[in-house]
C-alpha cells in the first residue's frame, strides 16, 4: 500500500529507492505527511511500524503495539499526527501518536470483521476507511469518537478489494476502491457507487493499492507489470479519465 504525500514528482516522475529497511524487514503499507518529509512504513517480517526522513534517509527503531498481530495498511493525517494501522491477524485497527509516542486500541469492529488490507484517512485523520478483504466491502472508522459505522460499505460487485484511498472530507468527499478487477468510487454524501472497469491488461492483473493526489486524482500501483498507473479526475473527485502508465525502472 501507499500514500501520496504532495504531487511534486509528476508528470515527471523520478523513482529513487530509500536505504533498505533494517533487519531484513519486507516494506507493506506506505505513508506520509503532506510535505512528504517523514514516511511512516510497514514492516512485515518484524512485525511493526518505521518511519525515515526523507531528508537524512534514516529509518527509526521498530514501533508496535503489543497485541499486533500482522500489519498491513497504513494511513496518517496531513501532518502526520495520527497513524492508522491495520492488524489483518486480529481484523482491527491500531493508531500512534507521534507526539506522545504512544499506542491506542486495538479498535474491533462490530460483527464478523474480515481481513484488513489497504487503510486511508482524510486530511484530519479522523474519518479511517480500511478495504476488508473477506466481507468484500470497506468499513469506516470514525477516529474522534473511536467507533465504527456498522454499516459495510460496498456497491454489492466488490469482490476481495486490497486498494482503498479518500479524497476530500465526509461532507464533500469521495473512496476508491480497488478490488483487482475494477476501480470503485463512491460519493460519500450522496452515497451512491459507480465503477471504472480496468483498462486492458490491467483487469486481474493484481493491481492493488491506491492514493489520491491533492487535486483528486487516483493513483495505484501495479505488481505484475512493475508500473504505476495516473488517473487524472475531472474537477477533482469522480469518474477517472486518461490512464497514465509509468514504469519503475527495476
Amino acid at each position: 500500500g501507499f500514500d501520496w504525500p504532495s504531487d511534486y514528482w509528476f508528470p515527471n516522475p523520478a523513482i529513487v529507492p530509500s536505504p533498505a529497511l533494517p533487519s531484513s524487514g519486507w516494506a507493506g503499507g506506505i505513508a506520509a505527511d503532506s510535505a512528504g518529509l517523514n514516511i511512516w512504513v510497514v514492516d512485515i517480517i518484524n512485525q511493526g511500524v518505521r518511519t525515515i526522513n526523507n531528508t537524512t534517509g534514516v529509518w527509526s527503531a521498530l514501533l508496535k503495539p503489543a497485541t499486533l498481530g500482522k500489519p498491513t495498511g497504513l494511513a496518517c493525517d496531513s501532518f502526520a499526527s495520527t497513524i492508522w494501522l491495520a492488524d489483518e491477524t486480529n481484523k482491527c485497527l491500531f493508531s500512534y501518536s507521534p507526539l506522545n509516542t504512544t499506542w491506542a486500541g486495538p479498535f474491533t469492529p462490530p460483527g464478523s470483521a474480515g481481513r484488513f488490507q489497504q487503510v486511508a484517512c482524510d486530511t484530519t485523520g479522523t474519518n479511517v476507511w480500511v478495504a476488508d478483504y473477506d466481507n468484500n466491502c470497506v468499513r469506516h472508522f470514525n477516529g474522534a469518537t473511536n467507533t465504527w459505522d456498522a454499516t459495510l460499505y460496498t456497491d454489492g460487485t466488490i469482490s476481495q478489494p486490497t486498494g482503498v484511498a479518500v479524497y476530500g472530507s465526509m461532507a464533500n468527499g469521495w473512496v476508491y476502491v480497488m478490488d483487482g478487477q475494477n476501480l470503485y468510487y463512491y460519493n460519500i454524501a450522496a452515497g451512491t457507487w459507480a465503477r471504472q472497469v480496468l483498462p486492458g491488461k490491467l483487469s486481474g492483473d493484481g493491481s492493488q493499492s491506491l492514493a489520491v493526489d491533492p487535486t483528486g486524482s487516483v493513483l495505484w500501483a501495479n505488481p505484475v507489470f512493475g508500473s504505476l498507473y495516473y488517473w487524472t479526475l475531472p474537477g477533482g473527485g469522480g469518474v477517472p479519465i486518461n490512464p497514465t502508465e509509468y514504469w519503475i525502472p527495476w
